[in-house]
């Protein structure tokens, strides 16, 4: 049994001392950080949190301010999608497809981002995206395509079609001529006519009417026209066509040869009164007879 070594007062107080510079070391090691330097980004700016505009109206400038240090860096961001507006945002003409959620985000260095929302709600009549008048050429047996996408606050309900140039009538789907495909709880509400296989006879003008539940409308018209000049001939018609070009070329050929033999046979008697004297040069004879004697 080795005898137990008797520790003094000396002993346990080295032992203390270094057990606290110890700690302290590992603090420091282990990350323990300071606060950065500054003052985090705060948006002082104050707006609604939704705002109201009726269709086509302009939204002034709805400018971000912030305070921090460093100055913060403002930019928007629309919600749902990967857009980056500059600061201040604004619409000179509000449409549908500038409702939604906007968020200023304030940035500086070392701090997180500091964000502020707001909606853009907009009111009005049913609006048919792209242009008011369209035309479509199509020719024989090809699928044509009419759609219109309606956008609307209150919502669009219905979406009907109609076809003729005077009094127009409704379309009717269902036959060989026309399909209809609708989608109206879509968002934005769809409806797509569609020509099956095109002819002269359905050449006409198409108008889509979109419809609200408060009986706003708009109009979209397609002029559809019939393309003779992509048409394919084929059957009767091409063999009759066929026939009519193969005769032509024959009696092209055959008025060719006429007329080659017709110009020979005038040069023909010239040539004989050569042959046989009668337009001989009698000064040429007489000088060969001088030169002889």
């Amino acid at each position: 049994m080795m005898p137990r070594t008797r520790r003094g007062p000396g002993v346990r107080v080295s032992l203390f001392l270094i057990s606290l510079v110890g700690s302290t070391l590992f603090t420091g090691v282990n990350g323990q950080t300071t606060s950065p330097a500054g003052d985090p980004p705060r948006i002082t700016s104050t707006w609604d949190s939704v705002i109201q505009l009726t269709y086509g109206e302009r939204l002034p400038p709805l400018d971000c301010q912030a305070e921090g240090s460093p100055t913060p860096a403002i930019s928007w961001r629309r919600e749902g999608t990967s857009q980056v507006l500059d600061n201040p945002i604004s619409f000179p003409y509000a449409s549908y497809t500038q409702e939604g959620t906007y968020t200023c985000v304030a940035t500086s260095l070392d701090f997180p981002p500091a964000t502020k929302n707001v909606t853009i709600d907009v009111e009005g009549p049913p609006d048919i995206d792209g242009p008011e008048n369209v035309t479509v050429r199509a020719s024989s047996g090809e699928e044509v395509r009419l759609e219109c996408t309606a956008r609307g606050d209150p919502k669009v309900v219905e979406i009907e079609w109609f076809v003729g140039r005077g009094r127009a009538q409704p379309v009717r789907p269902g036959g060989e001529e026309y399909t209809m495909e609708k989608h109206l709880s879509a968002s934005p509400p769809k409806s797509v006519l569609v020509i099956n296989k095109m002819k002269d006879t359905l050449a006409n003008k198409y108008t889509c009417w979109a419809l609200n539940a408060s009986g706003q409308k708009d109009i979209k018209h397609f002029d559809v026209q019939f393309s003779r000049s992509e048409s394919r001939i084929g059957g009767k018609e091409g063999a009759i066509a066929g026939g009519v070009l193969g005769a032509l070329l024959i009696m092209t050929v055959i008025a060719v040869v006429v007329f080659y033999l017709w110009k020979r046979k005038q040069k023909q008697p010239q040539n004989m009164a050569d042959k046989d004297g009668s337009n001989y040069d009698f000064h040429e004879l007489e000088a060969e007879l001088e030169a002889q004697d």
